[in-house]
């Protein structure tokens, strides 16, 4: 978010959908969780989930919604279920991505040329 902007005025937003993440074979003393027997090992599993997002904003009919590998680099869009109206809706099903699960997501201005 850019700090001389609100969320409704922002060419830019970093999604975080923070799902289970544990590493393979990761065991722990009970269902809580609350403490570890073994730590595991690589890689890191991710659980997979689905979130609706729907954001007001001046910018919805330009937006792109693009699922981030953990270095920040973009991976292929997310399309819109709608723009209309000053409000950006998709849904997200991360295991349904193609290049896999994500944790982060930019919602960025589409720049036309």
């Amino acid at each position: 978010l850019q700090p001389d902007r609100g969320i409704a005025e922002a060419s830019r937003l970093l999604l975080v959908y923070a799902t289970n993440a544990l590493s393979n074979r990761m065991t722990f003393e009970n269902e809580t969780m609350m403490k570890v027997r073994y730590y595991g090992e690589n890689p890191t599993l991710i659980e997979t989930g689905r979130v609706h997002v729907e954001i007001r904003n001046r910018n919805a009919k330009r937006w792109k919604l693009y699922p981030l590998w953990m270095n920040g680099a973009r991976r292929s869009p997310i399309p819109a279920l709608s723009s209309e109206n000053g409000t950006f809706i998709a849904e997200i099903d991360t295991a349904k991505l193609p290049e896999g699960p994500a944790l982060f997501f930019e919602l960025a201005v589409q720049q036309t040329t």
